[in-house]
């Protein structure tokens, strides 16, 4: 059996956790792990960026460069929120939001 295990931290730091295999046979295999999330050297050129007012039908663009100074592959997306912790809190407003709606107008069951 092979065990792939990705380590995809949220914050800088030493982060410790325990992986427990349970097998077929009743058997429990533990599995300490370790991982260090440094700082990396990735930038924004401008912290903020204005778009100006734009008409129906008409575009407006910026330009944003992302700088990776380091030797390990970034991975980055667009959020309005600071900290996942923050989306997260926005996502679960949003679902029991919903929950109450269609509870509402009875279109599901929870």
């Amino acid at each position: 059996m092979q065990v792939s295990v990705e380590f995809t931290p949220d914050k800088t730091g030493d982060h410790h956790s325990e992986l427990v295999i349970h097998y077929d046979s009743g058997e429990d295999i533990y599995v300490k792990l370790y991982g260090a999330a440094q700082d990396a050297n990735v930038r924004l050129d401008k912290n903020s960026v204005r778009i100006e007012n734009t008409f129906i039908s008409m575009a407006s663009q910026r330009t944003v460069t992302i700088s990776n100074r380091t030797d390990v592959l970034a991975h980055f997306r667009w959020t309005q929120f600071a900290t996942r912790e923050e989306e997260d809190q926005q996502k679960s407003m949003y679902v029991e939001f919903f929950k109450l709606l269609c509870i509402k107008e009875k279109i599901f069951k929870f």
